[in-house]
Order: C-alpha cells, then structure tokens, then sequence
C-alpha cells in the first residue's frame, strides 16, 4: 500500500485533458515495451494464455448472455445507431478475437481513468491490476483513448496521442510500425464496449456506475463508427 495524496483520481464522468492522456499512454508503452515477445512471461500460471478458441467460446457466450439485460436496462439511452453497435458486435467476436498475431506483452485491460492517480508523489499511478493479461498493447491503448477522452477531443488528438504512444514504444527497440499500430487501435475500438457491456451486467448497479458505463459505452460505439471497426472486422 501506498499513501498516494494529495493526487486525484481520474473521472470517467468528465475525461481527461490531452496533457493527462500523454502521461497515461506513456506509461501504457512503458508497461509494454519492456514485455513486448517475452515469451517466458507465459510460463506463469497467471498469465498462462489458455486455448484461444475456448476462450473466444466464452467470451460471445458471456457477452450474448448478458446483451439482452444490458439493452433493457439502457436502451433509453442509447441512440438507435449505436444499438446496431452493440448488437452487430456479437457477431464480430470471433474476428475480434483473432486480430492479435503477436508478439503479447503484458496489457492492464482496464487502462482507464477511473483506475489512475494524476499527482501526488507521482504524476500518475495506475491501478487495478486483478486483470493483467498478455495480449496486444495497443489494446490497453484504443481501450484507453475511446472511454477517457471526450470524443471531441479524442477526434482532435487521436493521431498525435498514438503517434506519442509509439515514440515511447520505440525507445525499447520495439518493430510495431505506423500502419500496424493504426491497425490495431481500429480493430480494438470495441474494447471498451465490450467492458461496459459484460461488466454493467456483473456489478452491483449504482447511480454513478450506470452513468460510468453509458460514457464508456456511447464513446466507444462513437469510435468504432468513426474508425469503421465494424467493416474492418469483415476482413
């Protein structure tokens, strides 16, 4: 444990401004580029990846079980563009799953405000690690940039914010190209979708995590729109 005042957590409510944006993908690539093709890191029973298949099986069985709940209780608030969204999704799961070629790092996958610290003894301390896994880094990265970012903003700095992301990558030697890591963040636009939609259903319903999982949700139905995830994952 560790006294982290006086920082002040990041609020999914409100996003964050580019500045803190930069700071949290710099520590992503930090996280990622020194774990990036360790293939020993799947030794430990933590990160033991599985059998890819069973786990895609459990994912859509997970997300399908759980679609018609999250619909019912938030359709209200959901324009009908991104109902198709959230629904077209669970026929993309499989694609979606089959996007990452490698090489894995370590990813967080939930690298999102509400688990930051901006201040303090450091200018930011991620946290929430009960969900690490080896994956794609640029997952953490598109999960990030689509629910933390109001989505004027993320329009605006997109491109600047991964662009940086990938300077700090590259200083560990690390061969993820533009194009490659463009790629990525298309692909993994849902990710954030895919959070809020199983993780609303799974929790104890508040006020608050109701309206967390809305901007998670609605900005993340916006990114994929806007990246054309959907058709990208007809390829």
């Amino acid at each position: 444990m560790e006294d982290l005042a006086p920082g002040e957590q990041g609020n999914q409510l409100t996003g964050c401004s580019v500045d803190d944006a930069a700071l949290a993908l710099e520590q992503a690539a930090k996280l990622h580029g020194p774990s990036w093709g360790m293939s020993t890191l799947s030794d430990h029973a933590l990160l033991s990846p599985g059998d890819p298949a069973e786990k895609t099986q459990q994912l859509k069985m997970i997300y399908t079980m759980v679609l018609p709940a999250f619909l019912e209780r938030y359709s209200h608030r959901l324009p009908d563009e991104y109902i198709a969204v959230i629904e077209a999704m669970a026929d993309k799961l499989d694609r979606y799953q089959e996007i990452n070629k490698g090489p894995n790092s370590l990813v967080h996958l939930d690298f999102r405000l509400d688990n930051m610290m901006f201040g303090g003894p450091h200018k930011i301390t991620v946290v929430d690690w009960q969900s690490i896994a080896l994956g794609c880094g640029v997952m953490d990265v598109s999960y990030f940039l689509g629910t933390s970012l109001l989505t004027a903003s993320r329009l605006d700095n997109e491109e600047y914010l991964l662009k940086f992301y990938l300077d700090v990558l590259s200083s560990y030697k690390i061969d993820l190209d533009w194009n490659e890591c463009w790629h990525y963040y298309r692909a993994y636009a849902p990710s954030g979708l895919i959070m809020a939609v199983i993780a609303s259903m799974i929790v104890g319903e508040t006020e608050r995590g109701n309206d967390m999982f809305m901007a998670m949700a609605t900005r993340s139905c916006q990114q994929i729109i806007e990246l054309e995830t959907l058709e990208l994952l007809r390829k």
